[in-house]
């Protein structure tokens, strides 16, 4: 009996050392003058990728510290969301187009969404953009409606997001920035550091 309650006991608190940690901190540039600044409040959303039900979140605290305990060896997808700086609605889009494959690890369904007739009139609305600032013809007026043009649009490809992607990617607005980091647990707890950059302002 005594040593059925020490396996009892000891197998516990075996499967729960062999548990690790993800922790980070984040932080941005708020010029050149004043130099880096705690993110406090950026958000942190932790996908599995064996996992497609595992989803854990947290909160950055005001030096910009957070970390996921107990969590299980594999590939995790840490997806931080700035909440003191942002981007344009073109960088934005950009960025996801950019980490769709990385992305289609965690939500297989993600992908399909770069394809079909709205994503292309992006493609083509930005190529349109690109080619105009770089000709010879370039006028302030037309560029800013060519530059509305595509920002409307890209707000119509975000508004197809279904809402279910949306939340496990933390979207609430195409200007939200950013930062997609994949994280294997193998033997040791991992730290990552997360800079945004110089805020960015309209």
């Amino acid at each position: 009996m005594k040593l059925l309650l020490f396996t009892l006991y000891i197998i516990p608190v075996f499967l729960f050392g062999q548990t690790k940690s993800i922790s980070g901190n984040v932080f941005y540039k708020y010029n050149e003058f004043v130099g880096s600044r705690p993110d406090a409040g950026a958000s942190i959303i932790l996908l599995k990728q064996d996992d497609v039900r595992f989803s854990e979140e947290t909160i950055a605290d005001v030096d910009g510290n957070y970390k996921f305990d107990g969590l299980l060896e594999g590939r995790y997808l840490a997806i931080v969301k700035s909440k003191n700086t942002n981007v344009s609605e073109q960088m934005g889009f950009t960025r996801l187009d950019i980490y769709k494959d990385i992305i289609a690890y965690y939500i297989p369904e993600f992908p399909s969404l770069f394809s079909g007739p709205l994503y292309d009139s992006v493609m083509i609305a930005k190529n349109e953009l690109k080619e105009y600032v770089s000709s010879k013809k370039y006028k302030t007026k037309k560029y800013y409606e060519m530059d509305l043009t595509l920002t409307k649009t890209i707000y119509r490809f975000f508004s197809k997001i279904p809402i279910a992607i949306h939340n496990r990617l933390g979207l609430i607005m195409p200007t939200h920035k950013l930062v997609f980091e994949v994280v294997t647990l193998n033997e040791s707890d991992k730290k990552i550091v997360t800079d945004f950059g110089i805020t960015y302002s309209k």
